[in-house]
């Protein structure tokens, strides 16, 4: 970051110095192009200022790393196109499948709670994830248009009325486990 700074007050130093030697305000109060010297300084300031906002990077969101992808794909069970229909059509067990793509921002803040989810309900729902990335196919299949979007199905069929797109509390989560398994109202 020092580095860019630098080269930013050098890059405005020798444009405002040019301004200033070549600009030449008639009335001599423009601080650009009043004198070689003063456009110096300002570019110089300007220049670094400029360079402080593109050398920072942005705290809200970490970079993406290949860590990163993996955390979110670390389930029980990953599902493919070529999968599907075995592990989750043909389950014996009510299944939820979490659809995501490694650059979704919202997916990785579903993650940590269909994990969660995973670990309470290990006797009563197969819990699975599908990297649409990889994996358009079943996507365009049942029409998932956003993601995250997580999908319950129960004998090959899917419970379209307990579909949860977007991010949401884990309760809501849960609430649709207990209906897909029998427990809840609205199976």
């Amino acid at each position: 970051m020092t580095q860019k700074v630098l080269l930013g007050l050098l890059i405005g130093g020798g444009i405002g110095a040019a301004l200033g030697y070549f600009g030449k305000c008639s009335s001599g109060t423009c601080p650009l192009t009043a004198n070689p010297y003063r456009g110096a300084i300002y570019g110089a300031v300007m220049g670094a200022l400029i360079a402080l906002a593109f050398a920072r990077t942005p705290t809200t969101q970490p970079a993406y790393t290949e860590e990163g992808k993996k955390d979110v794909s670390d389930m029980p069970q990953n599902v493919t196109d070529d999968s599907f229909e075995s592990e989750v059509l043909h389950s014996t067990l009510p299944v939820m499948i979490d659809l995501w793509a490694a650059w979704c921002g919202p997916c990785r803040m579903v993650s940590p709670v269909i994990e969660e989810l995973a670990e309470e309900n290990t006797d009563r729902i197969k819990v699975c994830k599908m990297n649409l990335g990889q994996n358009m196919n079943t996507a365009r299949r049942y029409g998932i248009n956003a993601i995250p979007a997580v999908l319950f199905f129960k004998d090959g069929k899917e419970l379209e009325h307990l579909r949860i797109v977007g991010v949401r509390r884990k309760a809501a989560y849960q609430k649709a486990v207990d209906a897909a398994t029998g427990l809840g109202a609205g199976d």
